[in-house]
């Protein structure tokens, strides 16, 4: 009988053993650190700015802040934002995915002798020039410009405002707006083909664009509804304050629990509303000027006016399902006279299919715009008292030939609350 011999497989275990390391080195931490201040504040430096064309830095000013938005959601583009107690500044860099450096919170020293100064959008940059403007920087010279100071640490608190409160020194800072939401809650945060102009506005009707990349990784999510806050980059541009969220985070909405029967921003077409000509020639056709979409009217076709009486009228909707409902909307109009009764709010319960022989109520109480294409809010319109289960609203727009108006209807919204 053959006897098996233990000691090849001893050997074998020894040898692997004698090769697994039991401890695992951890790689040092590395701390970027600086060995000199800045001499100058960012409210300082932008303050250098001429006016016009770009200005050459070549003294040795050196301003520091903390980053506040960087490039990591796609909705800022090689670009990162900076703070300190000054104010804060646009810095343009022709690199990619500088968050995995340049982290929010990041304490950060720029040299800025070699780089310029100047404008996009009324806004005060920093950048290089380019073909004769203000460019990004190159990537080249990025090493010779930035430097970190110690790990990231917690970002600056943003500036708690109202849309009202916000003022141009604070343009390039972290602001939170209080107590507003989105009138297109709901669409995508961009549309895919190009950065999109929303809406953010208060309970009082006073609004701000809220500026979306279609490159940000968020641009195709839904917006939420719901009102809150929402924290980013105050910006601006041709006169208007603009808005950019980092990411969704940004966004600190309570949800809306209300039951939106309309809810219609005229995004890419009439949608849910259907335009229907009693007279004329004319009807409510879509179309839009940035930042805003709509349902439009006019009689007044090559320099003539004609006499017209159409209506712009809702999809069916069960109001006996809900209570408090509250109706409002926003409008422009130009070329009319104020108060001239050439659109109307109008309702039914009982739409025979046309507006003619339908039985309407009026729906008074709207605040309309005044002119000049100016868009205003109605209010909100206390419609509760209104019942059916198969209800429509519609605007109906008449003129004679002349003082012909053009009127523009958006952000048409119809809530109550579920029974």
């Amino acid at each position: 009988m053959k006897t098996k011999s233990l000691f090849f497989p001893v050997l074998v275990i020894m040898l692997l053993s004698s090769c697994i390391k039991q401890d695992f080195d951890v790689p040092p931490v590395v701390v970027p650190s600086v060995d000199f201040e800045s001499n100058t504040t960012i409210a300082d430096l932008k303050a250098m700015y001429s006016g016009s064309g770009v200005d050459s830095l070549d003294s040795n000013l050196i301003i520091q802040g903390i980053v506040t938005a960087n490039d990591e959601t796609g909705n800022i583009y090689k670009s990162i934002f900076i703070q300190d107690a000054t104010g804060g500044i646009e810095i343009s860099i022709d690199k990619y995915d500088m968050y995995a450096t340049l982290k929010v919170g990041q304490k950060l020293y720029v040299k800025c002798a070699g780089l310029y100064l100047g404008t996009y959008g009324d806004v005060v940059k920093l950048g290089y020039l380019y073909n004769g403007a203000l460019g990004r920087i190159p990537d080249a010279l990025y090493d010779a410009h930035f430097f970190r100071d110690s790990l990231p640490g917690t970002q600056p608190s943003p500036i708690s405002r109202q849309i009202t409160t916000i003022n141009t020194s604070e343009i390039g800072m972290l602001v939170k707006l209080e107590g507003v939401h989105i009138l297109e809650a709901g669409l995508p945060y961009a549309d895919a083909s190009g950065t999109t102009n929303r809406t953010i506005e208060d309970a009082n009707g006073n609004t701000i664009i809220l500026r979306n990349s279609n490159y940000a990784t968020f641009a195709a999510t839904p917006m939420p509804s719901g009102e809150g806050s929402i924290t980013g980059i105050l910006s601006a541009y041709a006169g208007d304050y603009q808005f950019y969220i980092r990411s969704e985070s940004d966004i600190n909405f309570a949800p809306d629990n209300s039951f939106k029967h309309i809810n219609e921003a005229f995004a890419t077409s009439l949608n849910t509303f259907t335009g229907v000509s009693v007279s004329g020639n004319e009807s409510w056709y879509w179309s839009s000027f940035s930042p805003k979409t709509f349902a439009k009217i006019s009689g007044f076709v090559g320099s003539v006016g004609y006499v017209n009486e159409d209506w712009l009228i809702s999809s069916e909707f069960n109001l006996d399902i809900t209570t408090g409902e509250i109706l409002k909307f926003e409008s422009a109009m130009k070329f009319g006279l104020v108060g001239d009764g050439s659109l109307k709010v109008m309702f039914t319960n009982a739409y025979t299919g046309d507006p003619a022989t339908t039985t309407w109520q009026e729906i008074i109480g709207a605040t309309l715009s005044t002119g000049n294409y100016t868009f205003t809010q109605s209010g909100d319109l206390d419609v509760s008292a209104l019942t059916g289960t198969a209800c429509r609203i519609a605007f109906k727009y008449t003129c004679g030939t002349t003082d012909v108006p053009t009127w523009e209807i958006t952000n048409v919204v119809l809530k109550g609350t579920l029974l």
